[in-house]
């Protein structure tokens, strides 16, 4: 690989791990998108006014008529879009009236200048979305792309008397090299069994985790929507709270991926057309999570959960008491519901 791949290849990996909703990004993007529609109303020559109101008064109609029928009726935004999203959506299609007015009476540079008013306004709008839901908090996430970021598993403790199966948290000393903060990082969890094809898993390891000899800790695993992708940073902070609040003891929470695709709904039960993802979930990921990390093997410390597609996921598996995961809990609205 030459220095100069290697440079693009670090740039982009960088670019796309940038936080897309924090003000430091949204501010500049919602200044730009404003210098960009002042430009578009801003012209002189007769009837421009009247131009202006027709063309946006149409897009406005237009953008209405988009979100009703790509939420309502297509069912495209996967339920109810957040009300800033449809103000979004609506602006955008105004946006693009303005663009179209531009094209009327002015040169080809000014025609082409529009044209890439229109890709800046619709970068906008889709950060603008994004922002809306919540849910991807960078271009990674945002494009169904699970980032290069490998967690280091910890080493299982050596057998004590202290550290057995059935681990009660009311007597847990926290030991003084205890890490005041959880890790967060990828892992690829093989579907052995299913056959299914996953994106890597994202997993939290709290402090207790993290420590010589560490108890054998709760599992959740928890799965995102669709689309979606498996990410443990998301969550980190709160994870991080409830670590704290009870002396560097939380569950470890492993976000899966049961998608494989994430712009294709595979439901829930193993399929022909999807794949076997009841399995990889029950069997293939379970035996990992047994293998690979210091976890209770009492079925009633495991708890599965979602968000949106991920919550459907995991109705499915309520019902099923000879499963191995003992409890169920989803998510509908944008935060853990319940660890």
């Amino acid at each position: 690989m030459t220095q100069l791949s290697r440079t693009w290849r670090s740039f982009v990996n960088w670019l796309m791990a940038r936080n897309i909703v924090g003000p430091k990004e949204l501010i500049p993007a919602a200044v730009i998108a404003a210098l960009v529609v002042a430009w578009l109303v801003i012209r002189r020559h007769r009837g421009w006014t009247r131009t202006v109101a027709i063309c946006a008064g149409v897009g406005a109609v237009v953008g209405v008529i988009a979100w009703f029928l790509g939420e309502k009726v297509l069912n495209l935004t996967l339920g109810p879009m957040p009300m800033l999203g449809r103000i979004w959506v609506v602006a955008f299609f105004i946006g693009l009236g303005l663009v179209v007015a531009n094209f009327r009476r002015s040169t080809w540079r000014r025609k082409v200048a529009a044209v890439l008013a229109a890709v800046v306004l619709l970068g906008a709008t889709v950060l603008a979305v994004n922002k809306a839901y919540q849910i991807n908090t960078t271009l990674d996430a945002l494009l169904g792309r699970v980032p290069a970021n490998p967690i280091t598993l910890p080493s299982q403790p050596t057998s004590s008397p202290s550290h057995h199966e059935d681990f009660d948290g009311a007597h847990w000393v926290a030991p003084a090299d205890m890490p005041a903060k959880g890790q967060a990082g990828n892992q690829y969890l093989p579907g052995k069994v299913s056959g299914f094809h996953p994106r890597s898993a994202s997993i939290y390891l709290p402090p207790a985790a993290l420590v010589a000899n560490a108890p054998k800790l709760p599992v959740v695993v928890f799965m995102m929507g669709q689309p979606g992708t498996p990410d443990a940073p998301l969550f980190k902070d709160q994870l991080d709270g409830i670590a704290a609040a009870h002396n560097g003891l939380s569950p470890i929470v492993v976000f899966v991926d049961q998608l494989g695709n994430p712009n294709v709904d595979t439901l829930c039960p193993d399929t022909q057309k999807f794949g076997n993802v009841e399995t990889y979930i029950n069997t293939d990921v379970v035996n990992w999570v047994r293998e690979n990390l210091n976890v209770s093997t009492d079925r009633q410390d495991w708890t599965v959960g979602g968000y949106s597609q991920g919550g459907a996921v995991r109705g499915e598996f309520r019902g099923k008491a000879s499963g191995p995961v003992g409890k169920c809990d989803e998510c509908l609205g944008g935060g853990v519901s319940r660890i």
